[in-house]
């Protein structure tokens, strides 16, 4: 039978899990900036994933996670990375955009027909010339 040494993170008098947390020192403090001028600050780890700050946004603001965008030196922040993949540090703004409701605008171009009826070029011409 082997020796299997528990991780640090155990006891070893058995009677549960310690929980380690990061020193003060370990976290920092950002300021999100909505498009309505309003922020707000929040202590976060330069190792957290952009989908956890995102949650924690949502805690504080109830904006849900999907519909956030995080924007900083004007690029958004992909969510599985971490703040510390964009050397974002202590003091930084983040703005915050939120999605829109009907979704992405369609770009891609249709048929075009000419308009038809009493609103032709034709047939207001005369009335602008003409007042």
């Amino acid at each position: 039978m082997t020796d299997k040494r528990n991780p640090p993170f155990f006891n070893d008098d058995n009677v549960g899990v310690v929980h380690y947390k990061l020193p003060f020192s370990e976290t920092m403090e950002l300021f999100i900036e909505t498009l309505t001028g309003t922020c707000f600050q929040l202590r976060v780890s330069p190792f957290e994933q952009v989908v956890s700050v995102k949650a924690k946004i949502q805690r504080l603001e109830g904006i849900p996670v999907s519909q956030q965008h995080l924007i900083w030196n004007g690029m958004e922040l992909e969510d599985e990375y971490c703040l510390h993949d964009y050397s974002i540090t202590e003091g930084c703004t983040l703005k915050l955009v939120l999605a829109m409701r009907g979704g992405p605008v369609n770009t891609r171009r249709g048929a075009f027909s000419p308009p038809t009826g009493i609103f032709t070029v034709e047939n207001v011409k005369p009335v602008i010339l003409n007042p």
